[in-house]
C-alpha cells in the first residue's frame, strides 16, 4: 500500500470506530459492572489493570477474561 492509501484506509478506520463507539461501549461496561474483576470505584479491571472508560471505546480491544 502506498502512503495516500495508508492514510485513507486508517481515516475509515476511524470514522468506522467511531461510528461504533458509543453503542459498543455501554454494552461492554454493562458487562464489566456485573464482572468480578471489575473494580468500581477506580473503573478498572483487576484482571488486566486497563481503564475500562477508555478501553470498551476501542472496537479492537478485547475483554482479557473474554466476556466481550
Amino acid at each position: 500500500m502506498n502512503e495516500p492509501d495508508e492514510w485513507l484506509a486508517k481515516q475509515y478506520d476511524e470514522q468506522e470506530q467511531q461510528a461504533l463507539k458509543e453503542p459498543l461501549a455501554k454494552q461492554r461496561i454493562e458487562i464489566c459492572r456485573s464482572c468480578e474483576h471489575y473494580w468500581e470505584k477506580l473503573k478498572v479491571c483487576s484482571h488486566c489493570y486497563c481503564f475500562m472508560p477508555a478501553k470498551s471505546r476501542i472496537t479492537s480491544s478485547k475483554c482479557p477474561v473474554g466476556k466481550w
